[in-house]
């Protein structure tokens, strides 16, 4: 399911980055390290990483991390994670939220470790992408091909 992304959003760097991210293969923490690197990276302005717990409906995470940014006197709410732990409906929220619509859900506080102080290399090696692991897979393919043919 594509990320929500609130109209004024759409066409945006903000938009771009979590769609991006979005496609990568990690958890709440390693996305908040994810998106804390594609910020700094690429609109130097500051994410702040909060962990605790999201409660939707009665349901709860067990440990949760998801980002908050400011944009145009603007506070947003970033969660690409949550359906991994609660469920995949759309109650629970995946995209950009205004954070005064979706602050009530989130029980936490900001942490104070280093995020997303990664190189681009590691980056890559630790949250690739759906089509980077798409083509890992053909190539371990290819390769098993090949030793079978031997």
């Amino acid at each position: 399911m594509k990320p929500y992304i609130p109209k004024e959003l759409v066409g945006s760097i903000f938009e771009t980055i979590v769609i991006d991210a979005d496609s990568r293969q990690c958890e709440c923490d390693g996305m908040a390290h994810y998106l804390a690197y594609r910020f700094k990276k690429d609109t130097q302005i500051p994410l702040r990483i909060n962990e605790g717990l999201l409660v939707v409906g009665g349901n709860q995470t067990p440990h949760h991390v998801w980002s908050i940014f400011e944009s145009d006197g603007i506070e947003y709410l970033i969660d690409l994670r949550a359906r991994m732990w609660i469920r995949n409906d759309e109650d629970i929220p995946h995209g950009i939220y205004h954070l005064s619509d979706v602050a009530t859900l989130y029980n936490g506080k900001a942490t104070n470790n280093t995020w997303g102080n990664f190189p681009k290399e590691l980056i890559e090696i630790l949250f690739p992408s759906l089509d980077a692991f798409k083509k890992e897979i053909e190539m371990l393919r290819k390769a098993e091909k090949l030793l079978a043919s031997k």
